[in-house]
């Protein structure tokens, strides 16, 4: 979804009146603050920058930076406050609609793929899914290990991108949506502090991010 650095949704990366000098500074500022192997400034590595799903939502953007951790994360929504430019930010790159991986020269993109981390509590209550995840990486990790969580039905669909939207499962009439299912979402909020959003921690965030989509924040990682 593209945001402008106040954290309100662009409609446009178009429209942006962060151009040339600006972006570049971001990106220089970005590598500063990330290390230079986080942050694509050439953007050789095509495949990567337009591999999403639907091909309405390719497009190159100024930059491209792939962050490990919610720090990383935090670090590049800085920047991007402080030099107010529009980025869009995306986990599997299955949303379909055109404007909102749809990043072009005038944005940056926040590519959460590295951020892929899934983990199982000792008792196995909790699984931790990063939001770069693919719904196939997490049947691989926690089938052996006799668990299964509500989440996608299609294995090259990203983490975040479904949850967010609610999350259709075959057990759904039993269980619930995917989001139903989340006790915990880390977030990184638009000027970068991290935070928990559950049922006793800002809970009124904890209810939007219940399908609310990627209109709110970033999510870095799930606990369900």
């Amino acid at each position: 979804m593209l945001f402008s650095a106040s954290g309100e949704i662009a409609e446009s990366a178009t429209g942006s009146h962060s151009h040339g000098s600006g972006l570049e500074q971001a990106c220089r500022a970005a590598e500063i603050a990330l290390g230079h192997d986080p942050v694509d400034t050439s953007l050789l590595n095509k495949i990567v920058v337009h591999e999403n799903w639907s091909q309405a939502c390719v497009a190159s953007p100024y930059c491209n930076i792939q962050p490990a951790s919610a720090a990383d994360v935090s670090k590049a929504l800085k920047v991007f406050w402080y030099f107010d430019i529009n980025f869009a930010n995306r986990s599997g790159g299955h949303f379909p609609n055109p404007g909102t991986f749809n990043i072009d020269a005038n944005t940056i993109l926040l590519d959460l793929q590295h951020m892929g981390a899934i983990s199982l509590s000792q008792d196995k209550s909790i699984a931790s899914l990063g939001a770069g995840a693919r719904w196939g990486d997490v049947m691989e990790a926690l089938t052996p290990r006799g668990v299964d969580v509500v989440g996608g039905r299609i294995p090259v669909a990203g983490v975040s991108g479904l949850i967010l939207g609610g999350g259709l499962h075959h057990l759904m009439a039993e269980l619930g949506t995917a989001a139903d299912n989340v006790d915990n979402f880390e977030v990184v909020l638009a000027d970068g502090t991290m935070v928990n959003a559950n049922a006793k921690e800002i809970n009124d965030l904890f209810w939007a991010l219940k399908g609310g989509g990627p209109n709110v924040d970033i999510v870095t990682q799930f606990e369900a």
